[in-house]
């Protein structure tokens, strides 16, 4: 017999700021002392897309990992069907409905499936640890939002090592122009005092944004904090449809023709204005950071997807539509797709089929939290989102990313060294072949001309270097 726990929490806050929160849920399984897992691709497990290894409490645990179902601002749903550890399965949802007060009501449910009697006292324990964990982790965030408008600080298990810092910032702050001094020093201490989550993948068009600063001015400083050695760059490969991370290189050069997401199932090519992304992170000689992952299904990771649910073979499943008027996108994994246009006057439920290659109808107009339900004629188990048409954000990052090569700086050429500084090959392209690094302008010491100088993918930056 399964173990069941249930818990509410009245929380002040209103559900949109909340479910940022909840949602994140690599941010909430740090939150609560979750433990770092390792990800695989699965095949040939239904709608499970990931093979999933962990440790809680020194057991270690295999799961397959399905996509969550959601409801963006309501609810999220999983199960995880475990081939090791001391449950066959577990479920686990949340929901966020208006409280009385004017803020939400927030509930979590646990389920767990002992795999035998002998199991059951330890699950049984373990649960009720996990979900009064979630309880505290909510409540900590209904606080915080309350005190500052914000989330709360994620989990720093890193330190930075100050001198290698001090010498990377001092190098970046006698470089750039005065006007980007206070830039420089809002990104110092984003290194230092930052979440391990927050620094491990920066992206200077969501941090100008947060910081309410113009983003080519952010990306410029970026990209001078690569010369000195403060920051590393790296070029994600993005899916078309999830947007999330699907590999990570060091270089251009390694990025392939061609992109497979296996969440999502498609194939796509990869060009760089638009399925490449710049990122940045410390360098391990400032910082160590835990990057992760802890979770590799949470909603937050697809911020576009209002709704998504799963399948099952021959069934069907309900999305629902947002309560605004909006241009959204049904999606099916593998790739078939269908417009729905929602908008006040249209029908309140739409019926469609699923199948392989289409779905149909594939021009759909829904009304307003209307319902949409989905008929699988696939035969296997899949899953189906709702996307939001919006790509000019995510456009911008790459465009950006990209024109980085273009943006000057203070007293050095246009960008491009910098841009490039992980792919020499990038770099020396356009020069004879074992040219020289370029010479140090006159008025620049001549240790400046190791910091232009491309190095190999992964190398210490000679500021990093020096500085420890």
């Amino acid at each position: 017999m399964a173990v069941n726990f249930t818990r509410e929490l009245n929380c002040l806050s209103d559900a949109p700021s909340l479910w940022r929160g909840i949602a994140d849920t690599e941010r909430m399984n740090r939150a609560v002392g979750l433990g770092r897992i390792e990800v695989a691709p699965l095949e040939g497990a239904g709608a499970a897309r990931y093979l999933v290894k962990t440790r809680v409490g020194g057991v270690r645990l295999e799961y397959e990992e399905r996509p969550f179902e959601f409801v963006e601002n309501e609810r999220l749903f999983f199960r995880r069907v475990q081939r090791r550890g001391p449950v066959a399965w577990l479920e686990m949802g949340c929901t966020l409905a208006p409280a009385g007060n004017g803020g939400t009501r927030v509930g979590f449910t646990l389920a767990l499936q002992p795999r035998n009697m002998l199991w059951a006292p330890i699950v049984r324990l373990e649960g009720r640890r996990t979900i009064d964990s979630f309880i505290e982790a909510a409540r900590d965030l209904d606080r915080e939002l309350l005190r500052t408008g914000c989330l709360p600080p994620g989990v720093r298990t890193s330190e930075a090592n100050e001198a290698a810092l001090a010498r990377a910032a001092g190098v970046l702050l006698r470089e750039v122009a005065p006007a980007r001094r206070a830039l420089v020093e809002k990104l110092v201490e984003l290194v230092r005092s930052g979440s391990d989550q927050e620094v491990s993948r920066m992206r200077p068009l969501e941090l100008a944004e947060a910081w309410k600063v113009d983003g080519r001015e952010l990306l410029a400083v970026c990209l001078g904090a690569v010369e000195a050695g403060l920051l590393e760059l790296s070029w994600d490969l993005i899916c078309p449809s999830c947007r999330s991370a699907v590999r990570r290189t060091a270089s251009l050069a390694e990025v392939p023709e061609a992109g497979h997401c296996h969440l999502c199932d498609i194939t796509f090519g990869t060009e760089p204005h638009q399925a490449v992304e710049a990122t940045f992170h410390p360098p391990a000689s400032i910082r160590a950071i835990d990057s992760g992952p802890y979770c590799v299904g949470g909603p937050v990771r697809t911020p576009h997807v209002v709704a998504q649910a799963l399948l099952p073979a021959g069934g069907e499943a309900s999305l629902a539509a947002p309560r605004e008027p909006s241009r959204l996108r049904l999606f099916l994994r593998g790739g078939p797709t269908a417009s729905v246009q929602v908008a006040p006057g249209a029908a309140d439920a739409v019926r469609v089929e699923a199948h392989a290659d289409r779905i149909a109808p594939a021009g759909i107009e829904l009304a307003p939290g209307g319902k949409l339900l989905v008929v699988n004629r696939t035969g296997a188990e899949t899953h189906a989102k709702l996307e939001r048409i919006e790509w000019a954000s995510a456009r911008r990052h790459h465009a950006h990313a990209h024109r980085a090569a273009r943006i000057p700086r203070r007293g050095t050429p246009p960008m491009r060294a910098a841009a490039y500084q992980a792919d020499p090959s990038r770099v020396t392209r356009a020069q004879p072949k074992n040219a020289p690094p370029p010479a140090a302008p006159p008025d620049r010491p001549a240790s400046r001309r190791a910091l232009l100088a491309s190095r190999a993918p992964g190398a210490e930056s000679p500021g990093a270097r020096s500085a420890r």
